[in-house]
């Protein structure tokens, strides 16, 4: 019965060496059956498609290793029956499949299989059978692995250039190479200070190299992405993305923090040199037999988006314990992983092409689970879990200030006052519940009493609060220009008359007449200031006419300049004034009561230095004057005021205000009806101008850091 049996199977696998398939109609594995498990009964290979049949239900998980010829198929709880051998396949598309069986920490199966080239493929479930169908899209896998870039980084052929990277040029070498069509390998090396990330082609290679925030973006033209991306990220890189844009391949380094890179092309690589951060990277490059290209380094016009970085795969379970799809995204993203024994579940999930880390995500929010990392150790826990162990080192640290023994210590201040400080101390909540804090503002002390933890905190405080503070001198300029204009002109008519004899008597009509005034004077003889021009005109004494003409004009300028220094600490406030005070007596009901109102010259300045050398100042600036009020007992206060705030670079002067005020007056004196008369109504009128006043003010701050 037993040789019949195998003579049986033999057959068998002859008939399905021949057609091109290898299958098994019925697989009998004692253990598994025995304990109810499935076991793999088929394995058909066909042109571009494998087909796995399993006897029972099942869950599967695909990915891709680093070989771009491979492809890996987990099946949990599964059994290889008897398909413990190679199986060689003469079909398009698959070379070969080599099954083993995993036995710790759980059962399951495992096939790698070997396609005949980089190709994308699709897995399909129906009826305990996975089909798994196979493209053959060279190199599209490797450029589909990461997140594509944004459509802002296509438009990289108008961008300015910063910088070029002009390696030594040599005769021989690379130019006896061909032209690259694909890149072939991806690597990192670490070395002191650097990290130096290799792009190796089957040719040479002319790349185009910009910045981007926190990215370095590669583009180079005319070839494929057959090399599948390190998993393993060394710092200061944070992760490496691949796609395919037109007529070239992408390449993104993403970095944990902006830092300088250097890039340079030799033979047949790219080789990116990028600088540990906070580091001056001052090493030479070193020269090569090689010529190196010339590398063009640009800048985008857009930024690149997307916030999963991890390498993507695909994930079809039905019904599968959590832990073990945890360890085989650990086993992919390259980190140990360590799951608490609290998380337990089974999930149902299908994901084709998508990152691992967002795969790990949507798992820890499907089940409220929580994750740190610390190094490259990953552990998962619930968060009810993590927030119990917060608290409990919460109260274990509470426990640990409880215990200690309190010290007390007694700390000087030097340049602030131990008052503020103490302040600041008591607003930060650096004390413990047991602490206390008392000054000595005689020594200007802080004594401090708590553990040796809060203390230490203390004094760093004071470290940084007690130090000297620069000072700062404050000039101002306040200028008063005045000036003033008079214009008078006018004509003044008089005269006599005298008839003779008539009738035996002599009749004189005499006299001065006045038809016009322009100055107040009595006569025909003008005395007052300005030009003053008499005529008489007469007739052998009989009628005579004086005319009188005046012509004034006043012109007065006055300029005054006040220039008020004062010299004060850093956000500290500071005044300077002079000036008078005036008596104002004021009578009421009490008696007659004498006070002072001041008419003085005031700056009051509050200046703040700011990190990039300017200058904050609060700035009140006063000017006042006792004026004449006509009909006032007393004089009156002629105020001119300013209060703003102006940020001024250290040593420069602005002007922070000013008032300018005009007045004009014109007036004009004449006779009734003959001043009206065109162009002779002058003869009979006078016109004066003025006082034209013109005042302007003008005030000027200049601030000064003292050294």
């Amino acid at each position: 019965m037993k040789s019949k049996k195998l003579i049986n199977i033999f057959m068998v696998a002859v008939l399905m060496f021949a057609s091109g398939c290898a299958t098994t109609g019925s697989v009998q594995e004692s253990r598994q059956q025995s304990a109810g498990g499935s076991v793999i009964t088929g394995i058909e290979i066909a042109d571009y498609t494998i087909n796995l049949k399993i006897s029972n239900a099942f869950t599967y998980t695909m990915y891709r290793p680093s070989d771009p010829y491979k492809i890996i198929v987990e099946l949990p709880d599964v059994s290889i029956g008897n398909f413990r051998d190679k199986i060689t396949s003469n079909k398009a598309g698959v070379t070969e499949i080599v099954p083993s069986q995993i036995e710790t920490p759980t059962l399951s199966a495992r096939l790698e299989i070997l396609l005949s080239t980089p190709s994308t493929v699709e897995p399909e479930f129906k009826d305990n059978s996975l089909i798994i169908k196979i493209k053959e899209e060279p190199a599209a896998e490797p450029a589909k692995q990461m997140n594509e870039l944004t459509k802002a980084e296509e438009k990289t052929e108008d961008v300015k250039k910063v910088d070029d990277v002009k390696p030594e040029q040599k005769t021989t070498g690379a130019k006896e190479l061909p032209k690259a069509t694909e890149i072939v390998q991806v690597n990192t090396e670490s070395a002191q200070d650097v990290l130096k990330v290799t792009i190796k082609g089957n040719g040479s290679m002319i790349p185009n190299v910009f910045p981007l925030d926190n990215r370095i973006v590669i583009d180079i033209p005319d070839v494929t992405m057959s090399a599948f991306l390190p998993t393993s990220i060394p710092s200061p890189l944070k992760g490496i993305r691949a796609g395919k844009h037109k007529d070239k391949t992408r390449l993104v380094l993403d970095l944990k923090e902006k830092t300088g890179f250097d890039v340079t092309a030799v033979g047949d690589s790219i080789v990116v040199a990028i600088h540990s951060p906070g580091k001056e990277y001052a090493a030479k490059k070193e020269k090569s037999e090689e010529p190196q290209a010339k590398v063009e380094i640009k800048t985008p016009e857009g930024p690149v988006e997307g916030i999963y970085t991890g390498k993507k795969i695909s994930l079809d379970f039905q019904d599968a314990d959590i832990t073990a799809i945890f360890r085989l995204l650990a086993d992919i993203s390259g980190y140990n992983i360590v799951v608490s024994p609290e998380v337990r579940g089974r999930l149902t999930m299908k994901l084709i092409n998508v990152p691992w880390d967002q795969a790990l995500d949507l798992m820890l929010k499907t089940f409220s689970l929580g994750k740190t990392i610390e190094g490259n150790i990953l552990r998962i826990a619930p968060i009810s879990v993590m927030v119990k162990e917060t608290e409990e080192r919460a109260r274990a640290k509470e426990m640990e200030i409880k215990v200690e023994e309190l010290l007390q210590a007694v700390i000087p201040v030097n340049y602030a006052e131990a008052k503020k400080i103490s302040e600041a101390v008591d607003k930060a909540k650096i004390l413990s519940p047991r602490g206390s804090i008392t000054i000595d503002e005689r020594m200007n002390t802080l004594i401090v009493k708590d553990v040796s933890k809060s203390i230490n905190k203390v004094k760093e405080l004071v470290k940084i609060m007690d130090v000297a503070k620069p000072q700062v001198l404050i000039e101002a300029r306040i200028v008063e220009a005045s000036s003033d204009y008079n214009q008078t002109l006018g004509i003044r008519w008089g005269g006599s008359f005298s008839t003779g004899s008539i009738g035996g008597q002599n009749i004189d009509i005499a006299g001065n007449y006045s038809v016009n005034t322009p100055v107040t004077s009595a006569g025909p003889t003008v005395t007052n200031p300005g030009g003053v021009l008499g005529l008489t005109i007469g007739s052998l004494n009989t009628v005579k006419v004086d005319l009188s003409l005046q012509a004034l004009e006043t012109i007065g300028k006055a300029k005054i300049l006040s220039n008020p220094r004062v010299l004060t600490m850093d956000n500290e406030s500071a005044t300077i004034q002079q000036g008078k005070s005036i008596p104002v007596q004021t009578t009421s009901a009490e008696g007659t009561k004498t006070e002072f109102v001041d008419a003085n010259l005031n700056l009051t300045v509050t200046p703040r230095i700011t990190p990039d050398g300017f200058i904050q100042l609060k700035i009140a600036a006063k000017k006042n004057e006792p004026v004449t009020i006509v009909g006032a007992t007393a004089p009156g206060i002629d105020k001119k005021e300013v209060s703003t705030q102006a940020l001024v670079k250290d040593g420069e002067t602005i002007v922070i205000g000013g008032i300018y005020t005009k007045s004009e007056k014109e007036s004009e004196q004449r006779v009734p009806l003959l001043g009206k008369i065109p162009i002779l109504g002058w003869l009979f009128k006078t016109k004066s101008t003025g006082p034209n006043t013109t005042t302007e003010l003008l005030i000027f701050i200049t601030p000064t850091i003292a050294r």
